[in-house]
């Protein structure tokens, strides 16, 4: 978080369980860094049989965040299921979402639900492109679960990334950048981030962006080259 801050950027992600929340959470404060975004999807949302665990998780989650005052929480859908067909999949993860979604308005918190590719990262996983995803959060209607829009994944799975933004921006309430091949830095493959940060700007989206990505050399140099794209 001292490095992030010192690079000049705004806020912090936090992937994964097993961090003292708490204190990350009071060194965002110190440093004046928004603490925009952390996991909490385990128990997979598209199976009923764990819906109960499902809902609990993630209002524990919600309960966190708004603790350490983080305004999203990343929720996943999960692997598809054996024996399930894919509507019966897809209407679990609506009534998961649907069941959370008052405690999170409570507690001023969003749930962004991430498609992920399933050709190179995510084999399997049951939601898979910006479409599917952008139909979930139009299901389930709620100012408080919207979509996260990763170009690296929607790249791999449809292309076409700028139309995609824009035909799905108004279920988008936060961004995930990386190239491709290799889901390194923008400049090392082949999406051309010049035109996708204008394309951003143009529709007057004004969430973050979150660099998820790993830095083919020294992370603060290549950080800090990142933030003079935008």
């Amino acid at each position: 978080m001292d490095r992030v801050a010192e690079a000049g950027f705004d806020g912090i992600e936090l992937y994964g369980f097993d961090h003292d929340v708490v204190t990350i959470g009071e060194r965002c404060k110190e440093h004046g860094l928004a603490f925009v975004y952390m996991s909490g999807s385990r128990p997979p949302l598209n199976r009923p049989d764990r819906s109960v665990d499902a809902i609990n998780n993630i209002k524990r989650s919600i309960d966190l965040a708004e603790r350490v005052d983080c305004k999203n929480i990343n929720v996943k859908a999960g692997q598809v299921q054996d024996g399930l067909d894919k509507e019966t999949e897809r209407n679990s993860v609506v009534n998961v979402l649907r069941e959370v979604a008052p405690a999170a308005e409570s507690a001023g918190v969003t749930l962004v639900l991430e498609p992920l590719n399933t050709c190179i990262d995510h084999p399997d996983h049951s939601v898979a492109t910006a479409a599917e995803g952008a139909e979930i959060i139009e299901t389930v209607d709620s100012s408080s679960v919207r979509l996260l829009f990763d170009f690296y994944h929607e790249q791999i799975m449809s292309g076409d990334v700028i139309r995609s933004f824009r035909e799905h921006l108004n279920v988008i309430s936060h961004i995930h950048i990386a190239d491709n091949p290799g889901r390194h830095e923008p400049g090392t493959g082949e999406l051309n981030y010049s035109n996708i940060f204008d394309a951003i700007a143009e529709t007057g989206y004004d969430g973050f962006v979150g660099c998820e990505f790993s830095p083919t050399g020294d992370p603060d140099k290549i950080m800090r080259d990142v933030k003079s794209l935008l």
